[in-house]
């Protein structure tokens, strides 16, 4: 399905006048859809490449590489006035955290409600289709969004995105109420509002972050670190993210074949004829010589969790899994994965330890915390 673009009823916002414009008609609503494209696909440092916001059946596509200055639009996203609808928030507050210093409040994630009503389908497309029969074009979902100009049919993804947001919102949260797990839903929101914003630089370039690469032999992970130091210097020179150099499949192939020359190295999975015409005398230097360097030492864990806190860990874990299945929700829906490790490391012995320990969450303290509380004591932690 391909949004119109009436100029009526979407706006372009690509200078100072129109945005100002965007922000003044926003402050009067009470609520906007959010939704964000960018460009990691395609550059070293990704960045946000647009913005759309739908209200009141207006939509407006800000554009931050010809806009400028953003810092309007934390006015409405601060606001606990205004409620932020986003599907699948959590990357999109990264980035407009990390790229523009934006604070939230007040947000409901449709993704984030359809997984705590036991949806088995939780994409925007999938959602729209089954709740309203509309079929979304999904096509330019990993385009270069970096580009300009863009063009209309982009743009008519982009503002797709958010135009039915609202109503999907209406239906969920509807849902939500009927089945007593507003409350639920409402501390995972906020959450999603104190995320941290996503790191200004890439992960760093060390071998054990490879998968495959703790199966190494020492002198093979030491080939790995030296082709993993070059692929990121080469991507970022290239301005380019580091995968499109190389694949980490191809980083693993390279250090355990050893290649002597260009013919051997051509013929190893995932190396094309290009990769070996640009890099091949330098991939084959970096084998030579790094496998005889003293490879960079995996972080160790040097405390290993106590007997009770696995067993703790453990009978938690199963308790939410059987739990999750009664409700017919994911697990993680019952309890978060970092409560759970945090009450199975504590091991609360009475209700205003755990209750502490589940501040962020009243609502499922309320619902589940007399059980978790008897779990947690129902083995003796004599091992610890």
């Amino acid at each position: 399905m391909n949004v119109d673009l009436d100029p009526k009823t979407v706006h372009i916002v690509n200078d100072t006048e129109t945005l100002n414009d965007c922000i003044e008609k926003l402050k009067n609503t009470h609520e906007v859809a959010v939704d964000t494209e960018s460009d990691s696909l395609f550059v070293y440092f990704e960045k946000v490449c647009l913005i759309q916001i739908s209200a009141d059946g207006q939509s407006y596509v800000i554009d931050p590489l010809e806009t400028g200055d953003l810092s309007g639009l934390n006015d409405i996203f601060s606001d606990p006035d205004v409620l932020k609808i986003f599907h699948a928030a959590e990357y999109d507050l990264m980035c407009l955290k990390r790229d523009f210093g934006f604070e939230f409040t007040n947000l409901f994630d449709t993704m984030v409600a359809a997984r705590m009503l036991g949806r088995k389908e939780i994409g925007l497309g999938s959602l729209l289709e089954s709740e309203f029969d509309i079929h979304l074009d999904k096509h330019y979902q990993k385009a270069n969004w970096g580009i300009r100009p863009l063009s209309r049919e982009m743009l008519q993804y982009a503002v797709s995105d958010t135009r039915f947001l609202s109503m999907l919102k209406d239906k969920l949260k509807a849902e939500l109420e009927e089945r007593n797990m507003e409350d639920m839903a409402q501390e995972d929101f906020d959450r999603l509002c104190a995320i941290h914003p996503a790191s200004p630089e890439p992960h760093e370039p060390v071998w054990w972050k490879v998968s495959g690469g703790t199966d190494l032999t020492a002198a093979e992970q030491g080939s790995l670190q030296g082709l993993c130091e070059f692929r990121d210097q080469e991507a970022r020179i290239r301005d380019l993210p580091p995968f499109k150099i190389l694949s980490n499949n191809a980083l693993v192939n390279i250090a355990l074949e050893n290649p002597s020359n260009e013919k051997a190295l051509s013929r190893i999975k995932g190396v094309n004829n290009a990769v070996v015409r640009r890099y091949g005398k330098t991939i084959i230097n970096i084998t030579r010589s790094w496998r005889r360097k003293k490879r960079i030492p995996q972080p160790v864990i040097t405390t290993r969790p106590s007997n009770g806190i696995l067993s703790r860990r453990d009978r938690l874990k199963l308790w939410r899994k059987n739990t999750g299945l009664e409700l017919d929700v994911p697990s993680d829906v019952i309890l978060p994965r970092d409560t759970l490790e945090i009450i199975a490391e504590v091991g609360p012995k009475n209700e205003s330890e755990l209750q502490e320990l589940m501040k962020d969450l009243p609502a499922r303290y309320h619902r589940f915390g007399k059980e978790i509380l008897e779990i947690s004591l129902n083995e003796s932690d004599s091992g610890a």
